[in-house]
């Protein structure tokens, strides 16, 4: 969809002022727009809110107290001397955090996300997880005018502003089918895949899938799966022992997200970013 080239509604209201695209749609009049949203995401700790990634900020330092960032001052220095093989994801965070800041912000928080403890999960998946974030990554950002900062560039954890469907994710996923319908495509809805028959080499030859009790074949040169690999594997036919048994071994966690609807928040906007209703800015 197509970068917003016109102020939204709230855009208006709270004369927020953005980086725009010339001759792009005005989210007023159409619904294919692509909004410009500021991200912000904090970490709510002992009922106080901190920016994440941490920042040094005087709010950051009077939040956490002078006794609590003395500490955490030592434990990064500490860090950047006695360096940890990186054989986990908790030895990965004490690398570029210190031991203070991860048990602060990202032991409990991982844990309880991904359900093991962060010695429990390898480095690799801090690296893709946070990529370049650290402390001098921190430090380098506080540094760059925000002039300088685009949309979606930087490292995941750093990025300050990033685009958004006018109705939400799912609205990508509408227009994509819209669009396979015009192109002549065809989707089959309610259906459950069943078998996944596959050729000597070990390429898909056709799926069988369940529609209102009955079943049917749907034969394709190209397949794509967006399911478990546990599962897709599980359906295919000749598939070796050794790779049967890894893929049901392997573990997945769920993410279910909950919408709370409230008649008024307890929290209260105190950063100096306007927002309709002046609610907390948190995306």
């Amino acid at each position: 969809m197509p970068y917003q080239g016109k102020p939204s509604f709230d855009d208006i209201k709270l004369k927020r002022k953005k980086k725009l695209v010339a001759g792009g749609p005005d989210p007023n009049k159409e619904d294919r727009v692509m909004l410009v949203r500021r991200r912000i995401s904090r970490i709510y700790y002992k009922k106080k809110f901190f920016d994440y990634p941490v920042t040094m900020k005087p709010e950051t330092i009077k939040n956490m107290g002078f006794a609590t960032t003395v500490n955490a001052g030592c434990s990064y220095l500490k860090a950047t001397v006695h360096k940890l093989p990186e054989d986990s994801l908790e030895n990965f965070y004490v690398n570029r955090f210190g031991r203070k800041l991860y048990s602060m912000f990202f032991e409990g928080y991982t844990e309880k996300l991904w359900g093991r403890h962060s010695r429990e999960i390898s480095a690799d998946w801090g690296s893709q997880r946070v990529k370049g974030l650290s402390i001098k990554a921190v430090i380098k950002d506080m540094l760059t005018p925000k002039s300088k900062k685009e949309a979606g560039k930087g490292e995941t954890s750093l990025i300050e502003e990033f685009y958004y469907p006018k109705y939400g994710p799912g609205q990508l996923w509408e227009i994509t089918a819209e669009e396979v319908k015009k192109l002549g495509g065809k989707i089959c809805m309610n259906c459950k895949v069943t078998k996944i028959l596959t050729d000597t080499k070990n390429h898909i030859k056709s799926v069988t899938y369940v529609k209102d009790d009955k079943e049917e074949i749907l034969e394709g040169d190209i397949f794509m799966s967006i399911m478990p690999v546990k599962d897709l594997i599980a359906g295919m036919n000749d598939v070796p022992k050794d790779m049967a048994r890894i893929a049901a071994g392997l573990p997945y966690r769920d993410f279910v997200t909950v919408g709370l609807l409230v008649d008024k928040l307890n929290l209260k906007n105190e950063t100096d970013i306007p927002t309709l209703g002046n609610i907390v800015p948190d995306c």
